[in-house]
């Protein structure tokens, strides 16, 4: 039971086919990274007080997962990486600025959102700078538009839209 997990260095929930849902309702900052792969049972991931990591965050090959959600999320000192989650429907991390990967990387993207076949909705809103290069691929239904990142207005590395998906 890790529910009154305040602070945690890095954090791998892996290759756990049984495991329906993580609850780490207390969590705010991760000294590392947290990482959600090949979890195939995992319905539920509830980060509500999240606000920092010093790496990344991976959620992976989750297959039955809808929604990512990052209420309080506001500082990622490394990449963010949605990738081959079959019925995921809204990526939100409403509250972020930045993406700092260290070190940054013009070709690596820092924020990967990409084969998600029923993916409609993401929601930077606050995001200002992506210190690395963004990457949107293959995500059938989601339309990329300016409502998903109003605020956006640096990206030092290649910006790639490609496949599925509609570009506004």
């Amino acid at each position: 039971d890790l529910t009154s997990l305040q602070e945690s260095g890095t954090l791998q929930f892996e290759q756990n086919p049984a495991l329906q849902g993580v609850e780490l309702s207390r969590l705010e900052s991760v000294d590392g990274g947290l990482y959600f792969d090949l979890n195939g049972a995992i319905t539920t991931i509830s980060l509500p007080a999240l606000a920092s990591t010093s790496k990344g965050l991976t959620f992976e090959e989750l297959s039955v997962l809808e929604r990512i959600d990052l209420p309080q999320l506001t500082a990622v000192g490394g990449r963010i990486w949605v990738r081959a989650n079959e019925v995921l429907s809204e990526v939100s991390a409403p509250q972020l600025r930045t993406l700092s990967p260290s070190p940054p990387s013009k070709s690596d993207p820092a924020l990967d959102v990409r084969d998600n076949p029923n993916l409609q909705r993401v929601n930077f809103a606050a995001l200002e700078t992506i210190k690395s290069s963004l990457r949107i691929e293959n995500n059938d239904l989601l339309t990329v538009d300016a409502e998903g990142f109003p605020l956006l207005r640096s990206i030092p590395g290649a910006i790639t839209v490609v496949g599925g998906g509609q570009e506004e």
